[in-house]
Formats: C-alpha cells, sequence, structure tokens
C-alpha cells in the first residue's frame, strides 16, 4: 500500500540507491535522483517493473541551486517522510580532493536542503563507507566548521592534509577524512532536526537496506 508520503533517494542508480528505493517504495512514492540520466532511467525502470510507484529527477547533489529543485518537486508530490543520500556512500574519484569535495559539499547541500522541506517525522539517513578508516590522530576539526559556508575552502584544506602523506596512502586517507567529516557535521546538524521534530542518521552502507526494512515496518504499523 503507498501513501502519499514521499521518499527521495539520492543516488538512486546505485545498487544502494535503488535497494532503498524498492524497499521504502512499498509505502512511499519514491523520487530518485541521480547526476546522469541515462542510468537513471534504467533504475526507474527497474522500480516500475516491480510496481513501485515512482519519477526521477537528474540533480547534483553538490549544487545547492539543483538539490533545491529536487526538493521541492518532492515535496509537490507529497509530505516528505524519508530522505536518503545513497550518493554519498558511493564516491568514485581518482583523485582525493574530488573525493573530499564530493563527499562535504554533497552532505552538507543534501541536509541543509532537507531540512528546508522537513516535517515532523522526517528522517534524512546519510550512510557511511563500510570498512574500517584508518586513525587520523591530530586532523584539527575545529576547521569543519567552515563547510556550511565555504566547503571550497575546506576541501583544499582537507586535501592539503592528504597530499602531506605518501601518495599510496591518498586514496584511503581521503576516505577516511570524509568520514571523519560527515560525522561530525551530522552530529552538530542532528539538533536543528530534532527541533522540527525530524531525525538526521547516519549509518554504515551495509546497514542500509535494513535501517529501509526498519522505517518500512515502521509505516505500516503507523498505518
Amino acid at each position: 500500500m503507498v501513501t502519499n508520503s514521499v521518499a527521495v533517494v539520492t543516488g538512486g542508480s546505485t545498487p544502494w540507491g535503488l535497494e532503498a528505493a524498492m524497499l521504502l517504495g512499498r509505502d512511499h512514492h519514491v523520487v530518485l535522483s541521480d547526476t546522469h540520466a541515462e542510468p537513471l532511467n534504467r533504475a526507474l525502470d527497474r522500480l516500475d517493473s516491480h510496481g513501485v510507484s515512482a519519477e526521477s529527477i537528474v540533480a547534483d547533489p553538490v549544487d545547492p541551486t539543483s538539490t533545491r529543485i529536487l526538493m521541492a518537486a518532492a515535496r509537490a508530490a507529497g509530505p516528505i517522510a524519508h530522505v536518503v543520500h545513497a550518493g554519498g556512500a558511493h564516491v568514485e574519484a581518482d583523485r582525493p580532493g574530488d573525493l573530499i569535495g564530493t563527499r562535504v559539499r554533497g552532505t552538507v547541500t543534501i541536509t541543509e536542503a532537507t531540512l528546508a522541506v522537513a516535517e515532523p517525522g522526517t528522517t534524512l539517513i546519510h550512510p557511511a563507507a563500510d570498512g574500517d578508516q584508518p586513525p587520523l590522530p591530530g586532523v584539527p576539526r575545529w576547521g569543519f566548521r567552515f563547510a556550511p559556508r565555504d566547503p571550497e575552502t575546506l576541501t583544499s584544506r582537507l586535501t592539503r592534509l592528504v597530499e602531506l602523506g605518501p601518495a599510496r596512502l591518498a586514496p584511503a586517507a581521503a576516505a577516511a577524512l570524509a568520514e571523519m567529516f560527515v560525522q561530525w557535521y551530522c552530529g552538530r546538524t542532528a539538533a536543528r532536526f530534532t527541533a522540527r521534530g525530524a531525525t538526521l542518521r547516519t549509518v554504515p552502507a551495509s546497514d542500509l537496506a535494513a535501517t529501509c526494512r526498519a522505517l518500512e515496518r515502521a509505516a505500516r504499523v503507523a498505518a
């Protein structure tokens, strides 16, 4: 039974995004987004073949204007129950700076755009990368505060920090810094969601399906 509420899933053409959409689509209309139309259309066809009520919107999660358009379209379809930033845990980048920038800007942009349309009961989920990240002692977390107003500066500073180490360790260090930022930012922002009666969560990507199943079960109980 699909309600008139909406689940937004970014990174909708990724395996994590498509699975999240399949699960949440049992009880919600799904607004699926990704940065490229062709894989997004294939994902939408998959949802349609399973009887999921869904629509797709090409949107770049690091672009505030694009993300605002996405959320406005989703809100027009109904009250937003859930937002899953599945693309955030599936970043492929050849350069450490690109990975850090995508994670930093994507996390901030999706979080702020969701908060702008959040209602009591709205849940935002940021999947985190699986696996143990290497410890990074001494990283100046105070610098993370630049993210909301100047993500480019934060990206540059974190990239320079990664480049101080051996090149062979740069990808792992960039991933660890990005995950450290996501956890820090979500921890600092959660209270703003709580004040709206909404919820901000981070979960390991491997737990995303179980989390969506739990949300789907809760929706059925509430109905």
